[in-house]
């Protein structure tokens, strides 16, 4: 069964990928914080990660920058962002090897289509 991780301090954003995960047969674990995912990860490395762009202690690229390079075989990840929208931005995601980003506000229906 496919496994994901949504780092990401919206409740509401938890909310709807758990129900996404679930109608879709995958295992899923939300965080609220970098210091909280980073511990979700330590337990286990998902499937699909999905970080969110700003979260309280910090932003979500220099968590991927952390957690992304240091594995041999990497989730697949998405990057959910409300204002990260620049070149240089997106250069970096890339570089960190990110499959895709979504900006928000995202839709029940966009976040299906990624994450099936």
């Amino acid at each position: 069964m496919p496994s994901i991780l949504a780092i990401d301090d919206d409740p509401s954003i938890l909310s709807l990928i758990g129900s996404i995960a679930a109608s879709l047969g995958c295992d899923y674990r939300g965080a609220p914080s970098i210091e909280d995912g980073e511990r979700e990860l330590e337990i286990a490395v998902p499937d699909l990660l999905i970080v969110d762009g700003l979260l309280p202690d910090g932003t979500g690229i220099e968590l991927l920058a952390r957690v992304l390079p240091p594995h041999e075989k990497p989730p697949k990840s998405l990057f959910l962002s409300a204002f990260f929208k620049g070149f240089r931005t997106f250069e970096e995601l890339y570089r960190l090897g990110v499959d895709k980003v979504i900006h928000k506000p995202v839709t029940p229906e966009s976040l299906t289509k990624e994450i099936a």
